[in-house]
Formats: structure tokens, sequence, C-alpha cells
């Protein structure tokens, strides 16, 4: 089973990893930066994470891995001390346990990036021992019906291709889905109140515009 690493990563991490005698494959993907089986790996140092908070992109980005991959991961990489030297390093605690509890996003702590390789062939020498391969799943072309359904419903707020495909298989319509009461919509595994009431505000609220 290859390891497959982004062609962004540090050419360090996939390096090291040959060394160790781990079979790794350079190809861009997204989202993660590295995906042993079903495993997506998001991999950020201190400092990406702070900036990804700042620019509020981190949540999405941590949003679309959940829904991508059967078992994401967030691997923080560096010294965690460095988060208590910014004035607001609460707001940094918090959104870390809002990706453990809320979004259901375990983590992992790496010192540096020898850490990091350490840490990425352990988990592929267990997979390994399971027999598990590795498949990158992509958001599909539109080709069928059911691509175009499962399109329209991935444009409603948080629902990536998982979430989209059990809500499809609930209520086997888009126009259903999009009928559906908040109460229904709960019933549907992920998607939670927070969640189904996002869904009812986008679907009922009138479309403003632009002047």
């Amino acid at each position: 089973m290859d390891v497959i690493i982004d062609i962004y990563e540090p050419i360090e991490i996939y390096e090291g990893l040959i060394r160790e005698g781990v079979p790794v494959t350079r190809r861009h993907i997204s989202p993660a930066d590295i995906v042993l089986g079903e495993i997506g790996i998001e991999r950020k140092t201190i400092h990406d994470f702070i900036s990804s908070l700042i620019r509020k992109r981190l949540f999405d980005q941590i949003y679309r891995l959940y829904e991508t991959y059967g078992k994401p991961l967030l691997l923080l990489e560096g010294d965690l001390n460095e988060i208590y030297e910014y004035k607001n390093y609460r707001a940094y605690q918090g959104a870390i346990l809002s990706i453990i509890i809320e979004i259901g996003v375990p983590m992992v702590f790496s010192k540096d990036k020898d850490d990091t390789i350490s840490i990425i062939k352990n988990i592929w020498l267990r997979m390994m021992e399971t027999g598990m391969k590795t498949v990158i799943r992509y958001k599909p072309r539109l080709v069928s019906d059911d691509d175009y359904k499962l399109f329209i419903i991935q444009g409603l707020p948080n629902i990536g291709p998982r979430l989209a495909d059990r809500l499809l298989k609930k209520f086997r319509t888009v126009r259903k889905v999009f009928t559906s009461n908040m109460y229904d919509l709960k019933d549907v595994e992920g998607i939670g109140e927070r969640k189904a009431r996002e869904i009812i505000r986008i679907i009922t609220e009138p479309y403003k515009g632009k002047s």
C-alpha cells in the first residue's frame, strides 16, 4: 500500500519516508495532504494552523476532510507553546476543541518533520497489517443523473459527498431533500440540529441579489 503525498508537501517528508522503507507516491490531492487507505491527513504547522484560522479557511478545510475520508485526521506539527505567544491564544484552543468535539476530527501532534515521518510510518505499518489499500476519492465528474443530484445536494452548507449520499438515500429525490423539515433532516446520520437549521435557512431565505 502506497502512501500518497501531495506534491506541495515538503520534500523532506517524502524523502524521509523513502529512507524508512515506506512506499510513497507524490501527486496532487485535495482535500488532505497525506492519504493512507481511508485515512486522510491534513498536516499543518502551528503557523499554518493560526494563519488558516485568521483567514477563515480552517473549518472549511476540516469539514471537507471530514466529508471526503472515512477516517479524517488533523496532524499539527510544531511546538504547541508557540500558541501561547499570541495574545488571543484561547481562540486557538477553542478551535482545537471545536475540531475534535464538534466536527469529530481527531488530532495528532508532531514536534517536527522527523516526528511527522515517524507518525506516518507507524500508521502505514498498522494499515499494512490489516491489508488496506489506498484509494483517493474525488468528487465525481458529472456523467449521470445521480452525479447531478449529488452535485446539487453538495451545494448545501457543510454537505460533502458522504452526507449528500445519505440525504438522497433517505429522501430519494432532490425535491424531497429541499422540502424536508428540520426533524427529518436530523434523522440523517451526521446531520445535527445546527446543520439542519442552516440547511433550512438557506433553502427558505429569499434571494437578495445585488442591486
